[in-house]
């Protein structure tokens, strides 16, 4: 309830509406201003340490998330209400990589289901712009980039389509949440908001079709990865260990090979 009336509260301020529907049929919600505590506490570091099987590269990413250190988000800003689906994705591309659709690797898993309200899957990053990109062309609107100026990460004014940053989608996953997942502290909690190893049949599902959080978005857990803008550094969270990360747009160095970040 605290979520609902601090959504609306500030789209009342703004003049905007709390939900609009492009012209492809995506919904977006509105995302007030906020602030959380980003990071993995000791006490789930050490439940969920034992099953990475001491993978390195799990481990890894584990112990970048270790610095638990509070985030504010200033400016308030809109998210897709679900996952970009098949049809949407085709709309604007011309294409559809997902495995799980009728001339996918997965068809025989999907067989007699209409796919299109499926999520896209199989979409790299830089088609995951390509598609923002595409889109706000298609409407006549400038897409806003995140840019490199004077060695510091910065965001160039728009009107169009982006992809948001990792600190923006947790905040719009937690919706307002302090336990594990925003439904709960264990996977039970999760049968009901998303679709993961435990229910899904190995196999991608329509959108919407589970419990929204507090800000009304969908599947934010589960069904697929989301990309999200930043690059991923193993220390990019260290910065922070002082003093609140302020609006953060992720890693300006990295070592070795560049990678970027997934929410879900």
């Amino acid at each position: 309830e605290e979520a609902r009336q601090h959504k609306e509260g500030w789209a009342k301020h703004l003049g905007m509406p709390v939900e609009f529907t492009n012209s492809i049929g995506m919904t977006f919600r509105l995302i007030p201003p906020g602030e959380y505590s980003r990071g993995t506490p000791p006490d789930e570091y050490e439940s969920v340490l034992p099953t990475l099987n001491n993978d390195p590269w799990l481990m890894q990413c584990l112990e970048s998330e270790k610095l638990v250190h509070r985030v504010k988000l200033t400016r308030p800003f809109y998210l897709g209400t679900h996952e970009v689906t098949q049809r949407q994705y085709e709309q604007i591309v011309s294409a559809n990589p997902s495995q799980f659709s009728a001339t996918g690797e997965g068809r025989d898993q999907v067989v007699g289901k209409d796919t299109a309200d499926f999520p896209v899957e199989r979409v790299n990053w830089d088609e995951a712009l390509e598609f923002c990109n595409r889109l706000s062309q298609s409407e006549s609107l400038i897409a806003p980039k995140v840019e490199l100026r004077a060695g510091e990460l910065s965001l160039s004014p728009g009107d169009g389509y982006r992809l948001p940053t990792e600190a923006e989608w947790e905040y719009a996953c937690r919706a307002g949440t302090t336990s594990r997942f925003w439904s709960g502290e264990n996977a039970e909690s999760l049968d009901q908001a998303a679709w993961y190893a435990a229910n899904s049949e190995q196999r991608t599902h329509a959108v919407g079709e589970l419990r929204p959080n507090s800000f009304g978005l969908f599947d934010t857990h589960g069904n697929v990865w989301e990309w999200v803008q930043d690059w991923w550094n193993k220390d990019s969270y260290k910065p922070f260990a002082e003093s609140p990360a302020v609006n953060p747009l992720g890693a300006v160095t990295w070592t070795g090979q560049p990678l970027r970040v997934v929410g879900g």
